[in-house]
């Protein structure tokens, strides 16, 4: 990929970094060393288009379902507003 350090100047400044030569030389190496290590694991997982496993036995799959009836769920508040549950104020 060819990672050098005026890349490295440019991400540094999207970032606000401020980076040092001997720094911008030494992270050139080390992302040059991450891309590296990046193809490795896409080769190794069959690449971009690689199937995903399927679930494991026991879940399902997510479905929307209707809310519960809101007159309900706040007939067993200890407060509320006909809309919302009412709570203690706690910050000032």
């Amino acid at each position: 990929m060819g990672i050098t350090p005026d890349t490295v100047e440019r991400l540094a400044r999207l970032s606000c970094l401020s980076l040092t030569e001997r720094e911008r030389e030494s992270m050139a190496a080390e992302l040059e060393e991450l891309v590296d290590c990046m193809k490795v694991l896409t080769a190794l997982d069959g690449g971009e288009g690689a199937a995903t496993p399927a679930a494991p036995d026991g879940l399902r799959e997510d479905l929307p379902i209707p809310s519960m009836d809101r007159a309900e769920l706040l007939a067993s508040a200890p407060a509320h507003d006909g809309e919302s549950y009412l709570v203690p104020r706690t910050v000032g």
